[in-house]
């Protein structure tokens, strides 16, 4: 793999976590819109907003999981 295609798989996984967050690629990690977008999706995709149906709370928990590891990914990286 050489650089460019190490640069674009980064691109593509950093977007990623971003998309989970519902975030434009020029927000900062640090910045209020980043934890109004992390706080909206978690608030959205609690476990516990779904007790009544089993299936669904799977879902969310897996859901929920992935917004706090891109939380985590995207600010240890700090990229912009």
């Amino acid at each position: 793999m050489d650089i460019l295609q190490c640069r674009d798989y980064i691109k593509k996984f950093v977007l990623d976590h971003r998309s989970i967050l519902n975030i434009d690629f020029n927000v900062q990690p640090d910045s209020d819109q980043f934890n109004r977008a992390y706080k909206k999706a978690c608030a959205k995709w609690h476990p516990d907003r779904f007790i009544n149906d089993p299936q669904m709370k799977k879902f969310a928990d897996q859901k929920f999981k992935q917004i706090q590891d891109a939380r985590t990914v995207l600010q240890l990286q700090g990229i912009k």
